[in-house]
């Protein structure tokens, strides 16, 4: 006979801290012919926590040979620290064609899997290609998703299926003219301007950073994230019972982001541009919290849902009214 009670549990934990820093010391000298970078970046792509958990035990032929009770149950948690510090120190002499100081964090998301599985009728086989695509998308979405739970169950006579879903992820990205430094751009070009960087970047091309002023300090955040609690499937049975029984399922999302984007030029700094100056600081954020679950009960279903976001931005963008900037344009620009 089988068992009358069956239970099942999955759990995502996911901790990362990822720091990138790029100094030119105290009263460094730093003449050029060519260009002058300080950089820092973080790219943390395709980030994915996943747990998802599934209790199938209701018979199959809907008079109670399965189990009377099932318990399905997920957790999703993600704790995410990224940091990125560009910084001339105090004293530092820069002098070069053109001076960028630059810091990025980016939590990039890919979604080609959306496109794979739209219809390609350009031919038979592109055709059921795309099919196969959106077949595998549909029985399990879960790679969309930067964090996903789904929890299942069946049973005879009560089922219970419960998702709780985490996520707190901290970026900050600063770019920092220090106290006393100076730089010197000698170019008088004010197009933009780009320095090829070692490695390539999370699609495989080769790294470069652009500036758009001969002397630009640029600090810049930028998420794309998707997340759901709860079963993405296009069934309605997620947590189902046989007739008389009580299916009971909820789901709750929570998603925290604290970033920051600070780009600042401190007291005594002196700037001297044959072209333009530009101080910047951008947060870009695209963020999309999912909370799903159902209940079919054959007398009593309840189904719950929650979504809550909290998210926090701070961009800075500043000169000290003590530094002293020559130049033919001065852009000090913070944008949300």
């Amino acid at each position: 006979p089988p068992s009358p009670f069956r239970l099942g549990a999955a759990m995502a934990f996911n901790l990362g801290s990822h720091s990138a820093s790029a100094t030119i010391g105290e009263n460094a000298r730093v003449h050029a012919n060519g260009d002058v970078l300080v950089n820092s970046q973080v790219i943390d792509a395709q980030i994915g926590t996943h747990a998802l958990s599934n209790v199938a035990a209701q018979g199959d032929d809907g008079a109670g040979t399965g189990s009377k009770i099932g318990i399905s149950g997920a957790v999703s948690l993600s704790l995410l620290d990224h940091q990125a510090n560009s910084l001339v120190s105090s004293g530092a002499n820069l002098s070069g064609a053109h001076v960028g100081v630059g810091a990025d964090v980016r939590l990039p998301r890919d979604f080609s899997a959306l496109g794979a599985a739209k219809p390609d009728f350009s031919s038979f086989d592109a055709f059921k290609d795309s099919l196969g695509a959106a077949k595998d998308l549909i029985s399990d979405p879960s790679s969309l998703f930067t964090t996903y739970g789904s929890a299942k169950a069946s049973a005879d006579s009560a089922a219970v299926g419960g998702v709780i879903s985490y996520f707190n992820a901290v970026n900050q990205a600063s770019a920092t003219v220090a106290r006393g430094a100076s730089i010197t751009a000698t170019s008088n070009d004010t197009q933009p301007w780009s320095v090829q960087l070692l490695g390539a970047d999370a699609s495989g091309q080769a790294r470069s950073k652009q500036f758009d002023q001969a002397v630009a300090i640029a600090a810049t955040t930028e998420v794309v994230s998707l997340h759901a609690a709860g079963d993405l499937g296009l069934s309605l049975d997620r947590v189902s019972v046989a007739d008389g029984g009580v299916a009971v399922g909820g789901s709750v999302g929570l998603i925290d982001y604290d970033n920051r984007a600070q780009a600042l030029v401190e007291d005594g700094v002196v700037i001297n541009s044959a072209a333009d100056v530009g101080v910047t600081a951008a947060n870009r954020e695209t963020i999309l919290s999912l909370a799903l679950q159902s209940g079919q009960g054959g007398s009593i279903g309840v189904n719950g849902t929650m979504s809550y976001a909290d998210v926090d931005s701070v961009t800075v963008a500043g000169v000290s009214d003590r530094a002293s900037i020559n130049a033919g344009r001065l852009l000090v620009d913070a944008s949300e």
